[in-house]
């Protein structure tokens, strides 16, 4: 099952319930019995339990910097389904770009969020040439996770900036929108093509995917 198989969004929520209803979305899916969340922590991957998580611990860094990475995993291979468009079409490109704002929801849940600042909901590209699009979100990242100094061999403990790891954490919000944008995705658009593949994530959970 993949997002072709889904029907589009009928029914919108109001414009300042968007954002709000993606991370409700984002927090079944988290918390679902039988979930990604469940068995991520049955195999030993899950670094902590706590939602959100202690940023000045250990574990708590650890698992930002995980879904840091995964978001950037996710943009990258959306800039490489962009260069072969050809072959890969339009949607599929977007469907890479939707899975990074599934991981990067749940950054921002785990970071203590419950939706987007207002400040961030601008769909509005920073950037016009394609690769610093895809990019462009990755920057923020990688200081936000630059901030985070505890790493586990580390033997002496360093406060974290909070304030300037979430202020990076907008960053990254703005321009992750951004590439949306850029392929003139509207934040309906967003809604429908991130609601369809939580029905398909939903569906692999439940089939054991």
């Amino acid at each position: 099952m993949n997002i072709k198989d889904v029907q589009d969004v009928t029914e919108y929520p109001e414009p300042e319930d968007i954002i709000p209803n993606i991370f409700k979305m984002q927090h079944h899916l988290m918390h679902k019995e039988g979930g990604y969340d469940q068995i991520e922590s049955m195999i030993g991957l899950k670094q902590t339990e706590d939602v959100p998580v202690d940023i000045q611990s250990k574990q708590g860094q650890a698992r930002l910097k995980d879904f840091s990475w995964r978001t950037t995993e996710e943009l990258t291979e959306a800039m490489e389904s962009y260069r072969n468009e050809k072959k890969d079409g339009r949607e599929h490109t977007l469907e890479e770009v939707v899975d990074a704002l599934h991981f990067f929801v749940e950054l921002c849940i785990l970071s203590g969020w419950e939706t987007f600042p207002d400040e961030c909901i601008d769909v509005t590209p920073t950037e016009d040439v394609y690769k610093y699009v895809f990019l462009a979100p990755v920057y923020p990242l990688g200081i936000a996770c630059n901030l985070l100094k505890n790493k586990a061999w580390k033997k002496t403990q360093m406060e974290t900036d909070v304030n300037r790891y979430h202020e990076q954490l907008r960053i990254a919000t703005r321009e992750l929108l951004g590439v949306f944008g850029y392929f003139d995705q509207s934040l309906r658009d967003i809604y429908n093509i991130y609601y369809k593949k939580n029905i398909v994530n939903l569906f692999r959970q439940k089939s054991n995917y």
